[in-house]
């Protein structure tokens, strides 16, 4: 999957490590002349990456980043061209197909991780311990979607084929998490009985969660507790 301007796209490749991890490379391409003209390109990962905004300027290797981790997402790369010009361009990285239909039968469930950019310490840290489990896990901090894209759709998406929704919930949350999934969860009877909504802190519950059920976590100590309930809906 790639997305393209003006004939230079991004393209990824991608190995399963095992144990849900994977490595993978993104790189530009397109006719040698256009591609001639780059200087460089600075790559926006997930907030989630340590240093997650990269600079390449190898031209040898077409400004190849190489990388490694459990799930897929949008990157952003900004493409800066000689004279000045800055091309930006999103790639939606993706694994091999026949690698993660082997990694999904490995998995006990599928768990979709909703939270805001803020929260990306705790999110990440809830999904490696998931992941070490054995649950197959699903993260979007709503970076990286297209203009025009209806990410409410895509939202909806994703927590159907979920086998248990973790909404993380914090004083400094979205309007992603705080307004559009409790009122999506709401009207969608397919996911009613999936949500578990984690109160980081003293964040307040909203009257439109109150009838899910919910944790309360004070530290990273207690991500364990998530971990356990997600456990104990999956098994029900």
């Amino acid at each position: 999957m790639a997305n393209s301007a003006e004939n230079l796209k991004l393209v990824n490749n991608s190995e399963y490590l095992g144990n849900r991890s994977w490595s993978w490379e993104v790189w530009l391409e397109g006719p040698a002349v256009e591609l001639g003209r780059v200087e460089s390109v600075k790559y926006f990962l997930h907030p989630t990456f340590k240093n997650p905004i990269r600079l390449v300027t190898d031209k040898s290797s077409n400004f190849k980043l190489s990388s490694s981790g459990w799930g897929e997402f949008n990157i952003r790369a900004e493409v800066s061209i000689k004279g000045g010009k800055t091309l930006t361009l999103i790639h939606g990285l993706v694994f091999d197909a026949k690698e993660k239909e082997r990694a999904l039968k490995t998995t006990k469930g599928s768990v979709f991780l909703s939270h805001s950019v803020a929260d990306g310490p705790v999110a990440n840290k809830l999904a490696r311990l998931l992941l070490e489990k054995g649950y197959r896990v699903t993260d979007t901090a709503m970076l990286g979607i297209e203009a025009g894209q209806d990410w409410r759709k895509e939202m909806r998406n994703d927590m159907k084929l979920a086998d248990v929704n973790v909404v993380l919930i914090s004083p400094g949350m979205t309007e992603y998490t705080s307004l559009a999934a409790p009122h999506m969860l709401s009207s969608e009877k397919l996911i009613e009985g999936k949500l578990l909504s984690v109160l980081l802190g003293s964040a307040d519950i909203g009257e439109n969660l109150v009838n899910f059920q919910s944790l309360r976590i004070s530290s990273m100590d207690e991500i364990g507790n998530v971990v356990e309930a997600v456990e104990k809906l999956i098994d029900n």
